[in-house]
């Protein structure tokens, strides 16, 4: 879970996506078919780019990763749609990743 990766476990919904941006957005919800368009218009909203994307469901939760770039957007901008995002009912848990070898890479 540190890199936001879930395999094998027994009560998380599995999801595994490369880590291949410079951050990444994880979001643990209660599964609830349409919230990805609130958290979509959320995002939107602040003009953050959705690189890749994985999510997937188990037992009434739902686990979603993106693959984004947030360094455009201030610390407090970033602070603030995660806000939003939260505020969302069903949102349990949104977390912003910092990849630790994006540096390597570029």
């Amino acid at each position: 879970m540190e890199y936001g990766t879930v395999r094998r476990s027994v009560n998380f919904p599995q999801v595994d996506l490369p880590f291949t941006s410079p951050q990444r957005l994880t979001f643990f919800s209660y599964a609830r078919e349409s919230l990805w368009a609130d958290v979509n218009e959320i995002v939107n909203q602040y003009e953050v780019p959705v690189k890749e994307m994985m999510g997937n469901t188990r037992e009434g939760y739902a686990y979603t990763i993106v693959n984004t770039d947030l360094t455009s957007l201030s610390a407090q901008k970033t602070q603030a749609m995660i806000a939003e995002i939260n505020s969302i009912d069903e949102m349990l848990r949104v977390r912003v990743l910092n990849n630790p070898t994006w540096q390597n890479w570029h």
